[in-house]
């Protein structure tokens, strides 16, 4: 495992609660969470469907705001952006990974990869260098003119996590990456996130509901129905 920088967090979630109505109903998806990532740490955020994980994940992203309670993204306390400084900090910090790839159907994987780049006017130089880079760093630079229809399961993942890191963030969050997969592609996905913290000193947490993944993670957290378990 690698060595975990302790003296500070990247992440600090103090006290968090979530409500929100359902159908008529109040729902309680987390109920007081605490937790905090380290510097160059990887942390799996473990739980069944329903145990608050992506709920929990889309507050520490600033896609949802908390009922209750603080998050901290180094010393920004998110509760206080306005909505358009949460998407620049998405946008610059922070790499987001989903169960689904979601990747654009008509563009390559040199195209999906090199989207953010786009987005952010990096020049042609630039952004060339910098796919083709990643594109190498997980494996897939002999796929990079395949659409996601031409790959795997696993490929299109790959790419995936491509695309979250890109723009060098300093945290990846990966919602049920290895949902849709077999156990053996699932095992080398998270020996990727592994690679990518020991190589680049990036923080991540990955949700899962598979346990035999967690032996390559500095940390494990447990939700339980909303609660740290």
């Amino acid at each position: 495992m690698s060595k975990i920088n302790t003296t500070k967090n990247i992440i600090n979630v103090s006290g968090v609660h979530r409500r929100y109505e359902l159908a008529g109903q109040s729902v309680h998806a987390l109920k007081g969470v605490d937790f905090q990532l380290a510097y160059g740490e990887f942390l799996s955020l473990v739980g069944r469907s329903g145990s608050g994980k992506t709920t929990l994940l889309n507050i520490v992203a600033g896609l949802d705001r908390p009922s209750e309670g603080t998050t901290y993204f180094k010393d920004q306390d998110l509760g206080s952006m306005s909505d358009e400084g949460l998407a620049i900090l998405r946008r610059h910090h922070v790499g987001i990974v989903f169960q689904s790839s979601a990747l654009m159907p008509l563009l390559t994987a040199y195209e999906n990869v090199e989207l953010p780049l786009r987005i952010q006017k990096i020049s042609r130089s630039e952004r060339d260098r910098r796919v083709k880079e990643n594109l190498d760093l997980v494996g897939m630079i002999h796929r990079a003119n395949h659409r996601p229809y031409e790959l795997s399961g696993g490929e299109q993942q790959r790419i995936a996590i491509a695309r979250a890191i890109i723009t060098s963030p300093d945290v990846i969050l990966a919602d049920e990456p290895t949902g849709e997969l077999d156990s053996i592609t699932a095992r080398k996905i998270f020996a990727l996130f592994r690679d990518l913290v020991n190589e680049r000193d990036i923080s991540i947490i990955a949700a899962t509901h598979d346990r035999a993944l967690i032996d390559v993670v500095d940390k494990v957290v447990e939700l339980k129905d909303g609660e740290i378990a």
